[in-house]
């Protein structure tokens, strides 16, 4: 790449037109744009050959004996004048021009080429100005000359002369405010572009018309009422003055119709300097005679009433999204209309702005008309809106740990109490949850954290027992041990490849190279919170809360050590360009069986069971374990085992048993069995089977059988319950 000199650099910054005359010299306190021209001397310093007497300081000749001794009378010597040369500099016209005016870039100094053109060729006497007239543009003539101060309108043209004259027509509202304004003359400085527009070059003057022509303004019928300055007017209005019907223009400049000097049809200053302001907020739009007209009644239309009217606008209030006021637009007869609060996040200037002040229309809505006030009821209800599941926690300044959809509650009243539920809204509005007073829930900015959710009562129940997060949560670390071993290694490789001769037939070279190795190796560490004092590389785990995020890989770490990408607990953020979701830490549950080393602190909170043993004696008590001993224990439990046991007790069970033993019992049992047993017990029963037996007992029954004996007997029988005299006689078999 060739090598440009800084006397090639600097001769390229040099016009090398030669100049034939001197520009204006330049006044260090004089304003200068792009383009400007001026000049200014720069010292030069000329060297020449003088005659001088041997011996005298600095002569060629240092002989002290002059004309004698072969001493020379004269010798020679350097002589440097320093004279000041002229010249021109032409400001440049880029953004440095702005330096054209500052003393530190002034022509000529050590700093003037980043501001100033200076021509190769000096120049001497004055620079007479050699104007080439482009050809002109726009016919018609020239319109009138720029002056500096006066009120253009939107579309105005005037001509500046700069040899030749250029029209410039002025631009729209709102910049065509800068038009007569100083530092934006046509042509000029670096900001006239912003007010005026060049349309081309004209020659001469316009032709005036045989006489001035009037636009012909409509009739507007009968005058409105008169200006009144401390009148409060808005888009649409009317006013009248000398004949005169004046309305206000919309929104952002018609809030200008109420402030000072704006008075349709004055003008503010004096001389040159008056400007029409008024021009900015109001529009004449006719003619007008007598006065309106009034009707018979002002007339509200039906279809666009609201019923009552709410309460008025209130300084300080805080307003919401669809809250509603009212507002007087006249007295004789009373007449209101309503406003209703936009949604957010122009609600946020429904506090700000009452409706019919500048700025209000950004936070309210005009819905229509009403009548009246709003009936109350008989007390406030909140079952419209009311959340189930007991009221959350109450909101604090204090707390810094919210996140999205939290629920939080805020008391609106303490007799009753009542109590309104709040959710955090989803990133990235959560990150306001945290941020105190200023976004408290049901203060002016709370709906950009907050959303409502209804009214609540009583309080959440409260789970079992919350369980804190206890630090088991581990990760196998990668762990990069260095220099911990060498490896071979080809010649030039690398930087790291180190090579040393070698001697010996052992070596198929002469020398032998190799290089340091790490060890890498893992290792379980423990998944912490973020740190702002680490520093993070890839793949370590942090946690928030209990979910875990991974660090990425290069360039991404770097993110990792700084606090705007740390991970919350929000499902998107920024902190997902440095890192990765990387599963939860668990939470450490109880075991099903209790340790048998006590723990070293002491609980937060007590047991679920009370014990009426005070603890001093606990020690000396003995307590069923959870696991059966594999000898029996000397003592019987007063509690039953879950299990049955597979040897009968020694003592007899007050409870009779599910099942039926193998084995009779040692005892009778005064209930009878479900199934007649198949032998014959040693005792008789005192309740008579329902079937007849068999075999004939040893006792003749006291009562007949219900069924005849089938054979002969030898005894007379007797009818006992009958006749109780035996038969005449045996029967015959």
């Amino acid at each position: 790449m060739p090598k440009v000199s800084s006397i090639a650099l600097a001769a390229a910054l040099v016009r090398s037109a030669a100049a034939a005359g001197c520009y204006p010299a330049y006044v260090s306190s004089g304003s200068y744009g792009a383009g400007a021209q001026v000049s200014a001397p720069t010292p030069v310093e000329t060297s020449a050959q003088e005659p001088c007497v041997s011996g005298t300081s600095g002569c060629s000749t240092t002989c002290t004996t002059p004309g004698t001794n072969g001493c020379p009378e004269t010798g020679t010597k350097t002589v440097t004048t320093t004279n000041p040369v002229t010249h021109n500099y032409v400001c440049v016209s880029n953004a440095n021009s702005a330096f054209c005016g500052q003393s530190s870039y002034t022509p000529g100094s050590y700093y003037s080429d980043q501001a100033w053109t200076k021509e190769s060729t000096a120049c001497t006497g004055e620079y007479s100005a050699v104007v080439s007239t482009p050809a002109v543009t726009v016919s018609g003539g020239c319109p009138k000359a720029f002056a500096s101060g006066t009120d253009y309108d939107a579309d105005d043209i005037v001509s500046v002369d700069t040899g030749y004259k250029t029209v410039y027509k002025c631009t729209s509202a709102p910049n065509n405010l800068f038009c007569g304004k100083t530092g934006y003359k046509p042509g000029e400085g670096q900001y006239w572009e912003q007010a005026w527009t060049a349309l081309g070059v004209c020659s001469g003057d316009m032709a005036p018309t045989s006489s001035p022509v009037y636009t012909a303004l409509a009739d507007a019928g009968g005058c409105p009422g008169a200006y009144v300055s401390s009148t409060k007017y808005e888009k649409g209005d009317r006013v009248s003055k000398t004949g005169l019907v004046y309305q206000c223009k919309d929104w952002p400049m018609g809030a200008h119709c109420s402030q000072q000097g704006y008075e349709p049809g004055t003008s503010v200053g004096s001389g040159s300097k008056m400007t029409s302001f008024w021009k900015s907020a109001w529009t004449v739009i006719g003619h007008c005679k007598g006065s309106i007209a009034p009707t018979t009644a002002p007339q509200f239309n039906p279809a666009t009433s609201v019923g009552g009217c709410p309460n008025k606008w209130v300084a300080g209030e805080t307003y919401e999204e669809a809250d509603r006021i009212s507002v007087t637009v006249s007295t004789l007869p009373i007449r209101q209309v309503v406003y209703q609060c936009k949604a957010w996040p122009f609600s946020g200037f429904c506090s700000q702005f009452e409706p019919t002040a500048f700025g209000g229309d950004q936070g309210w809505t005009l819905v229509g008309s009403c009548d009246g006030s709003i009936g109350p009821t008989a007390s406030p209800v909140f079952a419209a809106v009311a959340v189930s599941g007991g009221c959350p926690a109450d909101w604090k300044a204090s707390t810094t740990t919210y996140e999205a959809n939290d629920r939080v509650s805020v008391v609106v009243s303490s007799v009753p109490v009542r109590k309104i539920v709040y959710e955090c809204r989803v990133y990235p509005n959560s990150l306001y949850c945290n941020q105190g007073e200023g976004f408290k829930p049901d203060s002016q900015y709370g709906s950009m954290a907050w959303t409502v959710l209804g009214s609540c009562d009583g309080s959440m129940a409260p789970t079992s027992a919350p369980i804190a997060y206890e630090g088991d949560c581990f990760y196998a670390k990668t762990v990069v041990t260095k220099n911990t071993g060498t490896a071979p290694c080809a010649h030039g490789s690398s930087t790291e490849c180190k090579c040393i001769t070698c001697t010996g037939t052992s070596c198929p070279q002469s020398y032998t190279c190799s290089k340091p190795i790490d060890t890498v190796s893992t290792e379980q560490t423990e998944v912490k919170p973020w740190v702002s004092s680490y520093e993070y590389e890839e793949g370590e785990v942090i946690r928030a809360g209990n979910k875990r995020f991974k660090c990425k890989a290069w360039p991404f770490y770097f993110w990792c050590r700084m606090s705007a990408y740390q991970p919350t607990g929000d499902e998107t953020g920024i902190f997902s360009s440095a890192w990765t979701r990387d599963g939860i830490c668990h939470n450490r549950e109880p075991t099903a069986i209790p340790s048998a080393v006590p723990s070293s602190m002491p609980s937060t909170s007590p047991t679920a069971i009370s014990l009426v043993i005070p603890s001093a004696m606990l020690s000396t008590i003995s307590m069923p374990s959870s696991q059966p001993s594999s000898q029996p224990s000397s003592t019987p439990t007063e509690v039953p085992s879950s299990q049955p046991s597979t040897l009968p007790s020694s003592m007899p069970s007050g409870v009779p048993s599910s099942r039926p033993s193998t084995q009779p019992s040692r005892q009778l049992s005064l209930v009878p069995s479900s199934q007649p047993s198949t032998l014959p017990s040693s005792m008789p029963s005192v309740v008579p089977s329902s079937q007849q037996s068999s075999v004939p007992s040893s006792q003749p029954s006291t009562q007949p059988s219900r069924q005849p004996s089938s054979g002969c007997t030898s005894q007379p029988s007797y009818g006992g319950t009958i006749t109780g005299q035996p038969t005449r006689g045996p029967i015959s078999c």
